[in-house]
């Protein structure tokens, strides 16, 4: 019965995952918002959400405020290049304020405490999504 429940929420994950993506592209309007290059696949520029301050548990994998659009590239070369990341933040910043990192931080301190239902954020996705 165990392996079910596990199999059935795991489900549940990567379903959020994935629309947690979509709404953070959406929101962009297809572009990146590091370069402000737009989603081509002829031209093979794709486009990734990426998790600025990680995701350490469900509330903040889920938060829209703490997704950024990258290209496949920014996102490898930049976002998780040791070198690049304080540019990267600087960067984030200009676009979502001085202050975006302490939100996200005090987000994540406020997160710490309760349960998190999964059904529940999957239908607040699926709302930001339309």
């Amino acid at each position: 019965m165990k392996i079910k429940k596990k199999i059935k929420h795991k489900s549940k994950w990567k379903v959020c995952d994935e629309i947690w993506s979509q709404v953070v592209r959406q929101r962009a309007e297809y572009e990146s918002e590091y370069s402000g290059k737009p989603y081509d696949k002829e031209n093979g520029i794709y486009l990734c959400a990426h998790h600025l301050i990680g995701k350490p548990n469900y509330r903040m994998r889920y938060e829209l405020l703490n997704g950024f659009c990258l290209t496949l590239g920014e996102h490898k070369w930049i976002a998780h290049h040791e070198g690049r990341v304080a540019a990267f933040k600087e960067v984030v910043k200009s676009v979502r304020g001085d202050d975006i990192f302490e939100i996200l931080d005090e987000m994540y301190r406020l997160s710490k405490t309760g349960k998190t239902d999964l059904t529940l954020i999957k239908l607040y996705l699926e709302g930001e999504l339309k």
